[in-house]
């Protein structure tokens, strides 16, 4: 730990393995004097040619030793041989001839030599830390609760929680977000709790559903056309007609017809299901370079090793062993630092990273496709220029944000375009692949419609939040 750091004031690492580690045996080749023709073009003078395991044993006098030796019954298979304790350890010994690297697990070494110490202080630390490493597989070795993600985490919650949203304003950018919350913070046009979730349109189903409220917002429940009248129509479903008119949402500019209406931001309850909504976190197994970054964030232990010492989540940064990583709950907290893009994230990811509970994307896209586009020809079915969507793409997922205006692109198709991209490259689609079956077994069933709305809104429920709030935005905008 570097002296100054803030972390040292959360929490005191635990230093035990990484002293264990410095003490651990260093690698020494035992090189091989005589000319072999046979010898791999991938391997130095630690290579000895087909030599026995007793000859083996022989040269190898100390722990760190090791040599490379080729097999006496497969011939072009080779053996890496280690002495550690007394003791020599033989492993099949791999080359990648693509990547150009050593391996005899899952790690791969530019050289032997980073190898063999890397296989010695594993040897060494499971030799030292038995206690540890039987802990690491019971769990019994946890400080999750007090550790610098669980209190970076329960920070950003609360921040977020709390952060000051400018009523009645139009979308803006997570970064002019975080900008007006620090400079308008002072103003009484500011409150403490989020916006509310785009209102509903006037066909949404109504009833109260199980972990899922399908109408709310004041719409009344909707008097059901005749079943007849429903299923003669090739393309689906209609919406019914509701009885009351659906409660006023914020104005627009006005528009050819008049003055339209556009969604008025996010309803606190439905915001805090996305905040709140389970997200496991996204591991990989990394290399960590510097030594503040070696330490897991579950058990405060270090990540013995010289490669591949643990994982990290590549959307919020957390650090820990891999047997620890398996006992975390789902409670990643992404940013947008980490992603570092909005295309091609799966939505629940995006949307709690940039604090909202509408993609960006799409409540801008949508936005500028109203102010100007709802009488073009060919809306949603003529293509954009495809130079002016990536430039669009581009500039979203470097800068967080693009100019989309009439002055940056007059073709309303490209920005229809954008947001269908946007839809396209979702790792997981809107309506997610467990609920489109039985979506579509709903709407081809051919029971009573009572029977069919059932099977509709028990489909629907099974969206998670972030998939459900955005579909209900989609269908607002699709229905004006």
């Amino acid at each position: 730990m570097q002296p100054g750091d803030p972390l040292a004031a959360i929490q005191q690492w635990k230093r035990d393995i990484y002293y264990i580690q410095l003490q651990a045996p260093k690698p020494k080749k035992i090189e091989c004097h005589i000319d072999i023709p046979s010898r791999p073009i991938f391997y130095g003078k630690e290579f000895h040619g087909e030599i026995s395991r007793h000859e083996a044993d022989e040269l190898l006098l100390s722990d760190g030793c090791y040599l490379v030796r080729e097999s006496q019954r497969n011939p072009g298979c080779y053996t890496l041989a280690i002495r550690f304790e007394n003791a020599t350890k033989n492993y099949k010994l791999y080359y990648d001839v693509n990547l150009q690297q050593h391996y005899v697990g899952d790690k791969y070494f530019d050289n032997l030599d980073d190898l063999v110490a890397d296989g010695l202080i594993c040897f060494y630390v499971h030799l030292k830390a038995p206690g540890y490493i039987a802990s690491m597989n019971t769990g019994d070795e946890s400080h999750y609760d007090e550790s610098p993600y669980m209190r970076y985490r329960n920070d950003m919650m609360t921040r977020r929680t709390n952060r000051p949203t400018l009523v009645g304003t139009r979308s803006q950018s997570p970064a002019a977000q975080a900008s007006a919350s620090s400079q308008l913070s002072h103003q009484s046009t500011f409150h403490q709790s989020p916006p509310s979730l785009p209102t509903q349109p006037p066909h949404r189903l109504s009833s109260q559903l199980p972990g899922r409220n399908l109408a709310t917002a004041g719409i009344a429940t909707p008097v059901l056309p005749p079943r007849s009248s429903v299923f003669n129509s090739s393309v689906g479903v209609p919406p019914p007609t509701p009885t009351t008119e659906p409660p006023a949402r914020r104005l627009s500019s006005d528009g050819p017809d008049g003055p339209r209406f556009i969604p008025s931001g996010k309803q606190a309850g439905d915001w805090m299901d996305i905040m709140q909504q389970e997200k496991t976190h996204n591991f990989k197994t990394t290399t960590f370079k510097s030594l503040a970054n070696c330490w897991c964030e579950f058990c405060f232990h270090f990540m013995w090793g010289l490669i591949q010492q643990g994982v990290e989540c590549q959307d919020c940064g957390f650090r820990a062993h891999k047997k620890c990583s398996e006992k975390l709950p789902n409670d990643c907290m992404p940013t947008m630092k980490k992603l570092k893009r909005m295309f091609g994230l799966d939505l629940t990811t995006l949307l709690k990273a940039t604090n909202k509970s509408i993609p960006y994307v799409v409540e801008k896209c949508i936005e500028e496709i109203e102010n100007r586009g709802m009488h073009y020809e060919g809306l949603y079915r003529v293509a954009g220029f495809h130079d002016h969507i990536e430039e669009i793409r581009k500039a979203f997922d470097l800068d967080g944000d693009a100019d989309i205006t009439e002055h940056g692109y007059e073709d309303i198709a490209t920005i229809t375009s954008v947001l269908k991209l946007f839809f396209r490259q979702l790792p997981v689609p809107l309506i997610t692949f467990e609920v489109y079956p039985k979506l579509t077994a709903a709407v081809t069933n051919e029971s009573l419609i009572r029977d069919v709305l059932v099977e509709l809104k028990s489909a629907l429920i099974l969206l998670p939040t972030s998939h459900f709030q955005t579909l209900k935005y989609l269908i607002c905008h699709l229905n004006r």
